[in-house]
């Protein structure tokens, strides 16, 4: 059986494209097994505890982070699919701390912007669009609270 130079390439080409994807992987894979380690400790239990919706070991946790700590936390909390309603819940009961009101005004723009979701404004239900502007009031709200309470707040 003889195969010809065109099969030949078209192999070699499929296995070089799939190692090139399985690395791509791994990389990846790596990347966020770097990042995770390179949280702080109270930081990484915090996210856990949010990504498990576990509010007593969050409340418990978030008044001891550091203003770098909870920046940290909030860009992790980006990558999760939780909703808002625990730090809805944490900042309406510790409504006078900076920490909570940022973290819970940082989350309300990525759910705005979740809410929106993707295409042109001529593509967007009403709906998606009156969702979006509820959020980023909240959200405008909530930073706003933050600066009102301590205006070096930068990140807000």
């Amino acid at each position: 059986m003889e195969t010809s130079p065109g099969v030949i390439v078209l192999l070699v080409l499929f296995f070089i494209f799939n190692g090139w994807w399985i690395r791509k992987l791994l990389t990846r894979f790596r990347q966020r097994n770097l990042e995770v380690k390179r949280l702080s400790e109270p930081v990484s239990t915090a996210y856990k505890a949010y990504s498990r919706n576990d509010y007593s070991v969050f409340s418990a946790l978030l008044p001891m982070l550091s203003r770098a700590e909870v920046y940290e936390l909030q860009k992790c909390f980006s990558s999760l699919k939780v909703n808002s309603e625990l730090l809805r819940r944490y900042a309406g009961e510790h409504n006078k701390e900076p920490a909570a009101l940022y973290l819970l005004g940082a989350n309300l723009v990525e759910d705005a912007w979740k809410a929106r979701g993707t295409g042109t404004a001529d593509t967007l239900r009403s709906d998606n669009v009156n969702k979006f502007f509820e959020y980023l009031h909240e959200a405008d709200t909530s930073l706003r609270s933050v600066l009102t309470i301590a205006p070096d707040y930068a990140e807000a």
